[in-house]
């Protein structure tokens, strides 16, 4: 997975996309046990980034689907990506703001801050909990 995040990552740093790995990706980054099954990024959404987006996908309806606020998967071999335009339980700004650069074999890779990843995932944890809750 890390070689996975690594070469993900130099992709949307070439084409200047401004992301984030999040998720249990993010959590494998911080040497967390952890065996992602995916790679989640959240991917600020503004016209420059969903172009960009554009670009790599090449697929008009992900895109518009991405900018109407809607998580788009990108199925793939060995994991699938899912682009998040938005976290729960935190503000775009706040994600913003606060993030980590992990270098991995001289690859930048920009990842939510421990403490934000923390609050999104206990966000998901309590929604999945409500949602399955009898």
């Amino acid at each position: 997975m890390l070689e996975f995040i690594k070469s993900v990552s130099s992709l949307l740093n070439r084409n200047q996309i401004e992301y984030l790995i999040v998720g249990s990706s993010a959590q494998l980054m911080y040497k967390e046990k952890v065996k992602p099954s995916d790679l989640d990024i959240w991917v600020r959404n503004n016209t420059y980034n969903a172009l960009k987006l554009k670009e790599i996908i090449r697929n008009n309806e992900l895109i518009s689907e991405f900018q109407s606020g809607k998580i788009i998967r990108v199925i793939g071999k060995p994991y699938s990506i899912d682009f998040h335009p938005k976290l729960d339980g935190l503000k775009s700004n706040e994600i913003r703001s606060s993030r980590e650069v992990i270098e991995l074999k001289d690859v930048k890779i920009k990842v939510i801050h421990k403490d934000d990843l923390k609050k999104n995932l206990e966000t998901v944890n309590n929604m999945i909990n409500g949602a399955i809750a009898i």
